[in-house]
Formats: C-alpha cells, sequence, structure tokens
C-alpha cells in the first residue's frame, strides 16, 4: 500500500491547457530546461519600466491556475511568464519531487523571463510546490522581489500533516515508512527535501504568504521560513480564514493590496 502511494504522490499530472486567452494578451512558447524537460510556457509583454513577474503553480495544477494573478499583474502593466513545472499541464513529463528538482525549471524560466525582458527589474510569485522551488534556488536567484504563498519548511511534517488530515492523527505514524521511498522515486534523500533549510540564502526582499486556517503547509512552516531569511529579508503575511487554497481567489482585495505594493517597492524602475 505504501509502494503504490509513493508511485501516486510523485506520478506525472499532464493536463491539457490550450491556447493562451485573448485577453491575456499572451504567446505560447516551450522553455528548455535541459536535454530531457521542455517547459510549456505564455509570456505576456508589460509596459517599460515596470517589470516581469514569473508564476509558478502548485502540485497538481498548470499555469492555467494562475490566470487570474497574470491578468491583474498585466493590468498593473507587468510582464508575466506563467510555466507548466515539469510532469505537470503541458510540460515534459518527469517524476514530481515536490520542487526540489522543480528548481532547474525556476531557474530556466527566469532566464527566460530575463532574456524576454532585459533591463527590466524581475520577481518570482511561487504557490505551494512552486514556492518550494524557489526556495530550494535561493542561493541562484536573481531576482528583485519573491513572493512565497502556502509553502511547506519540511516534508516530514508536510507528509504527517496530509497523513492525519486524511486518515487521522494514528496515521502520522506511517510518515517515516513512507518517506524512505523518497530517494527510490526522486533521488532526493527526506533531509533534503526541507525548503525552510534554504531560506537561509535569501538576499532578495521576500513576502511569505500564508492561509490561517492551512494543514497542509500550516502557520508554522511559513513562521519557520521567514525565521531562517537573513535579518530584515522576509515579512510574513497572514491570511485569515483561508485554508490551502488560491489565496488571491480566497481573499482578493488583501492580496492584490498587499502583493501590489510589495511588488510597488520593489519593480519599479527609478524615473
Amino acid at each position: 500500500m505504501l509502494l503504490a502511494a509513493g508511485h501516486h504522490l510523485t506520478r506525472p499530472r499532464p493536463s491539457v491547457v490550450g491556447a493562451p486567452p485573448p485577453e491575456l494578451g499572451a504567446v505560447a512558447l516551450r522553455v528548455p530546461v535541459d536535454a530531457e524537460i521542455e517547459l510549456a510556457a505564455w509570456f505576456a509583454p508589460g509596459q517599460p519600466g515596470c517589470g516581469g513577474v514569473l508564476l509558478l503553480h502548485g502540485l497538481e495544477n498548470s499555469r492555467r491556475t494562475l490566470l487570474a494573478r497574470a491578468l491583474w499583474l498585466r493590468a498593473r502593466g507587468h510582464a508575466v511568464l506563467l510555466c507548466d513545472l515539469r510532469g505537470h499541464g503541458e510540460s515534459s513529463a518527469s517524476r514530481i519531487s515536490f520542487g526540489w528538482h522543480e528548481r532547474a525549471d525556476a531557474l530556466a524560466a527566469l532566464r527566460e523571463l530575463r532574456a524576454r525582458c532585459p533591463g527590466e527589474r524581475l520577481a518570482a510569485i511561487g504557490t505551494s510546490m512552486g514556492a518550494a522551488a524557489l526556495l530550494y534556488a535561493a542561493r541562484e536567484l536573481e531576482l528583485d522581489a519573491l513572493v512565497l504563498e502556502s509553502v511547506y519548511a519540511r516534508i516530514e511534517d508536510a507528509t504527517a500533516d496530509r497523513l492525519e488530515l486524511h486518515l487521522g492523527e494514528p496515521a502520522r505514524a506511517l510518515a517515516p515508512l513512507l518517506l524512505l521511498q523518497v530517494p527510490w522515486w526522486i533521488g532526493a534523500s527526506a533531509r533534503e527535501l526541507r525548503p525552510s533549510a534554504h531560506a537561509s540564502s535569501l538576499r532578495v526582499p521576500t513576502l511569505v504568504l500564508v492561509g490561517a486556517d492551512d494543514r497542509h503547509a500550516p502557520p508554522r512552516a511559513a513562521r519557520e521560513i521567514a525565521e531562517r531569511a537573513p535579518a530584515g529579508v522576509a515579512a510574513l503575511q497572514t491570511f485569515p480564514g483561508v485554508a490551502h487554497a488560491d489565496l488571491h481567489a480566497s481573499s482578493p482585495e488583501r492580496y492584490e493590496r498587499e502583493v501590489g505594493a510589495f511588488l510597488t517597492r520593489h519593480l519599479a524602475l527609478p524615473r
């Protein structure tokens, strides 16, 4: 049963995403990561001096789930790049590694965004697994601002929390047995799958967002990440009444106020 669970958790999640909606004003493209992995993406240009934003989705999602954020960002004048992470949407099939190997996707996407936005300041917004990928890549990120949403701190806690949520508190004892499979399925140990351990490498202004009722990536995980970042780098914002859900869809006014002010401070080119 546990072997089947490991296979299920790491299997690819392909889906048909289709053409970019006309209102986004985007072009479809493919972003190469390495000889085997290529990401399906949409790029929408912005207004000069307003910067560019990379959007990375969470587990079992695709770039289409970030469309509302992209439309809001475009309305603000930002260029936007939305990518399907490996094993998701229309990107190359691959085992899911909860952000570990997906960090290479994040870096490749940022290179693509920088090439399309020369001279502009850049930000990235990652949700859940997309946020974990950005944290794993923290040492190599060349950004002006970073937003991390609903991200787990350590795979041990995330696994135990999910088992308890779906099977009850006694199921937490199964987490170590399930995690023993991790190296076999994705080539990384459970000890390596700790995004919070990489927070100390953050060097850009970072906004950490979490739902107060999130039981998959609870507030304690967000606090751990924010507290492990260098002094003055990370700020934590908690959204009352929100679970492990789309923060923008759940609290659009607050999300756009907080994230909009953050991006304005760090992306606008000096005049």
